[in-house]
């Protein structure tokens, strides 16, 4: 009775958690793996292409397992997902697992800028009645050097974590007043902008 009450409890976190993450990821859209960050430089991936009989990918997410499973022309492989680089989508979106958790990889143009999207939920006051609203939040992070570490994107973290001279932060400093605008895109080119400041610096 203990196991299966404990079975249903899983069960049920499981299904909070995803109904609280509007980004899921179907087996069937992942096209491979980059098991290191070479193959993702190089577009490497180990590619499941679902020309044989039993190719198939299990990301394992309801459970919050650690590891994805391949199938590919009849071979077993396993990955674990916090030691892979990223997977990679049919669509061409890649996605990096942090702490088990899919973040989209938005810009590589200079730095790695990574999205995770998720609901939160707030209360809102209306008369003597109290209602529950959720809403989408987008929360946005960066990674450098051996992109080991995903940092949360704001101004404290990149004066922490780049190598720049003070010239090229006062310049940050001055392009980008708060957090907020740090997330903020061209919309001509698609990257970040504080990625094309620092582009533009390093010339």
């Amino acid at each position: 009775m203990r196991i299966l009450l404990f079975i249903v409890g899983l069960i049920f976190i499981s299904l909070q958690t995803k109904a609280l993450t509007p980004d899921i990821i179907k087996d069937g859209d992942v096209k491979g793996i980059y098991a290191t960050l070479s193959d993702f430089r190089h577009n490497t991936p180990y590619l499941i292409d679902g020309k044989h009989s039993g190719d198939k990918v299990k990301l394992n997410q309801f459970f919050f397992s650690s590891t994805i499973n391949c199938m590919e022309d009849g071979q077993s492989k396993l990955f674990y997902k916090d030691s892979i680089f990223a997977i990679t989508l049919k669509d061409g979106r890649n996605f990096r697992f942090i702490n088990r958790e899919p973040y989209l990889i938005a810009d590589t143009s200079c730095l790695y800028i990574y999205s995770r999207r998720t609901i939160v939920s707030e209360r809102k006051q209306e008369g003597p009645h109290t209602r529950t609203i959720n809403k989408v939040v987008t929360g946005y992070f960066f990674s450098t050097g051996n992109h080991s570490s995903v940092i949360p994107l704001s101004i404290i973290n990149l004066r922490t974590h780049l190598n720049i001279s003070k010239t090229a932060f006062d310049r940050l400093d001055k392009e980008f007043i708060t957090d907020e605008a740090l997330t903020k895109t061209n919309k001509q080119t698609g990257r970040f902008r504080i990625n094309e400041l620092l582009l533009t610096g390093k010339k």
